[in-house]
């Protein structure tokens, strides 16, 4: 958690304007709201495009991952 809110706001813009990439924003809930109003005005040609994730929407599913990946090596140890 940490850096330049504007900046990566920029990067993800630049970065749609090259390669229509899918932006993606890992944020607090405190600057959802910020992402939101910036989007409105500075950033709007990536309005309907913009995606704000809840940085524990994101460690809840790395979270999942690492345990299906632990089922699945403990699974596959017990086969072979």
């Amino acid at each position: 958690m940490g850096g330049n809110f504007f900046e990566a706001l920029t990067k993800l813009k630049h970065a749609w304007d090259i390669w229509r990439s899918i932006p993606l924003l890992v944020t607090s809930q405190d600057y959802a709201d910020k992402a939101r109003n910036l989007v409105e005005g500075s950033f709007h040609e990536i309005r309907g495009h913009l995606r704000i994730v809840d940085f524990k929407e994101i460690k809840g599913l790395y979270e999942t991952w690492k345990k299906m990946d632990e089922t699945e090596t403990r699974i596959i140890q017990q086969i072979c």
